[in-house]
């Protein structure tokens, strides 16, 4: 059975089950980014790297590739590579 679960985004790896759902990027009330995702608590814990860059920066090469943007209140917005 699969549960949702937080991930706060620090140092570039997040260690997750290997069957999961991204299922939003974001800021929590912490002001962190997180990434919330649909995990099935039984399978593997594997690292799955990521990178989170804002305008102007270069975009990561392959196995990267975009998935979600938040714009935050003070009008930046952030890209998650993952």
């Amino acid at each position: 059975m699969s549960k949702i679960q937080k991930y706060e985004c620090k140092g570039g790896v997040i260690q997750m089950p290997s069957h999961h759902k991204i299922i939003k990027f974001g800021v929590d009330f912490n002001d962190e980014f997180c990434i919330w995702a649909e995990v099935d608590e039984q399978t593997e814990i594997r690292p799955f790297p990521y990178r989170i860059l804002g305008d102007g920066d270069l975009v990561p090469r392959h196995p990267f590739w975009h998935y979600d943007s938040v714009i935050l209140d003070n009008g930046y917005v952030w890209h998650l590579y993952i």
